[in-house]
């Protein structure tokens, strides 16, 4: 089974409550969507979050977000061929896996194609406090035209889209940062991920970033502490959860997974329905249909 979540920030205790919950072994994959910071140090607190990670009983499959190294620049890694993708790991730590940038990746008979990276709005705050910037962290040339390349191999059709940060005219704007001045915000990425989704035919596109959980569109959604199932869309973990977990009470159910559609020019969006939106086969949509 494949699951998905959003940026984890190092806390991965939230990861190792859900495989309790779940009963997860190694043969299932939590999908991180960015900023794991499994390598942000660069010194042995990573090793010892890796080792606390490894000790899961998970593999971790984590997209380029935009506060780690990228795990090319990291002594140590090497790519591996992995469910029809590439990975970058360690020996050390065979459970813990790095997209390569343009991976598509067959995971629960889904094709998966990742695009990761972003830019980081805290890049004066760490730069002023010490703490490690990464100049590479949104995709560069070499980037761009691996996940280019394997949209073209694909005749620009996939089931899933994993990326960090999301189209540029798909960013939750109410979930921005007021102290942050949006005007010096470098967007390229957002506009590149635009010209990327207007080419291409997907059932769902799958993205961290923002810090919140939204899944009002059917085809869009923005994850954070929601853990859900790639394959039904269903949500099977919420932050309600883990914090009643965290206060030794059962963790109940997790609310309703999938919402309606929201209609053209309706401002809120409709309540979530109960039945989760299972994802089919690719059906090529009509070209005044893509965004």
């Amino acid at each position: 089974m494949t699951y998905v979540t959003g940026d984890v920030h190092g806390y991965f205790g939230r990861i190792g409550r859900f495989c309790a919950y779940a009963g997860t072994t190694r043969d299932d994959v939590v999908v991180v969507l960015g900023d794991a910071c499994v390598n942000f140090w660069g010194d042995e607190a990573d090793d010892a979050l890796k080792r606390r990670i490894e000790s899961l009983p998970v593999t971790v499959l984590c997209v380029h977000g935009n506060h780690e190294a990228r795990p090319a620049t990291v002594p140590g890694y090497e790519e591996a061929p992995w469910r029809g993708g590439t990975v970058y790991r360690q020996r050390r730590y065979p459970h813990i896996l790095f997209a390569k940038d343009g991976s598509v990746f067959d995971l629960d008979g889904l094709s998966c194609l990742v695009a990761g990276g972003a830019y980081s709005i805290d890049k004066d705050f760490r730069l002023r406090d010490g703490r490690r910037w990464f100049p590479d962290e949104q995709p560069g040339p070499v980037e761009r035209a691996n996940v280019e390349r394997a949209c073209e191999r694909r005749g620009w059709q996939v089931d899933c889209v994993f990326s960090h940060t999301c189209p540029l005219e798909r960013r939750p704007f109410d979930a921005f940062l007021a102290r942050v001045r949006q005007r010096e915000v470098d967007t390229s990425t957002e506009e590149w991920l635009s010209a990327i989704a207007a080419r291409l035919t997907y059932r769902r596109w799958l993205h961290g970033h923002f810090h919140v959980d939204r899944r009002d569109d059917p085809r869009m959604w923005t994850l954070f502490r929601d853990v859900i199932e790639l394959r039904s869309g269903r949500v099977r973990y919420t932050a309600a959860m883990d914090a009643r977990v965290c206060a030794g009470l059962a963790p109940g159910e997790p609310d309703a997974p999938a919402p309606l559609p929201v209609a053209a020019g309706t401002a809120e969006p409709r309540p979530a329905v109960t039945t989760p939106v299972t994802l089919g086969p690719v059906t090529p949509r009509r070209r005044a249909d893509a965004r």
